[in-house]
């Protein structure tokens, strides 16, 4: 079970390498596919709001009335998010290991290891309307006009956040932000201190390892 594990280090440490020069980082590719949930698997569905939809086991978006109603149906979920190397992490968080589908009709798979966030209403507020503006766009099919980039980066901007380095991920489905101590406090209700999620220390800062992700549906 890698979904909200109380101890994800008994299922990745058997992967890590014992060398002390790398911190032990392990490369998302090492990690095996068969560790991973995907998202149209209960119970990341019904977190993304997809629990009214009746073909949600099937691991489908398409059913009676879907695209009508799909902004008021999508619930995204705010998460710190490794997409890439995933330091040892403490017992005390639980943590999952998600693919998710992303840009549009590409149908992108997005792996990343994941500690869900409560987010703060009015954040989970924007969140929507955010997944709702994108929705169908098919952003990351193809590399984002600068107009878009643009468009994002005002819209997280409006919440108190950013994606200088974070914007190379943005998809359909999967919206990016910069990680940082006073970033995590301004969208969760209950932050955890980025150090008590490290069950050993890494090199460099938060910002270089860890993302904000917002993962919402994708409409193909």
């Amino acid at each position: 079970m890698t979904i909200e594990h109380d101890d994800i280090e008994r299922i990745l440490g058997q992967l890590r390498s014992r060398d002390v020069l790398t911190r032990r980082i392990l490369p998302m590719e090492q990690i095996p596919d068969t560790f991973f949930k995907h998202s149209t698997e209960q119970p990341v569905c019904d977190w993304l709001g997809d629990s009214s939809l009746s073909n949600c086991a099937k691991g489908t978006w398409v059913g009676e009335d879907v695209w009508a109603r799909i902004g008021d149906l999508m619930t995204p979920v705010a998460f710190i998010a490794f997409t890439s190397r995933v330091p040892v992490l403490t017992p005390s968080h639980r943590w999952s290991l998600l693919e998710h589908q992303i840009a549009g009709m590409l149908c992108g798979q997005q792996r990343f290891v994941g500690l869900r966030l409560r987010m703060r209403a009015e954040v989970a507020q924007a969140v929507i309307s955010i997944a709702r503006h994108w929705w169908e766009s098919n952003i990351g099919c193809w590399k984002p006009s600068l107009d878009d980039l643009e468009t994002y980066r005002a819209q997280l901007r409006a919440i108190g956040l950013d994606a200088n380095r974070a914007y190379t991920l943005l998809s359909e489905g999967f919206y990016p932000a910069d990680f940082s101590q006073e970033a995590l406090e301004r969208i969760a209700v209950d932050p955890p201190a980025f150090a008590d999620l490290l069950g050993e220390p890494v090199d460099g800062s938060a910002e270089s390892h860890a993302v904000i992700a917002f993962v919402a549906p994708n409409s193909d």
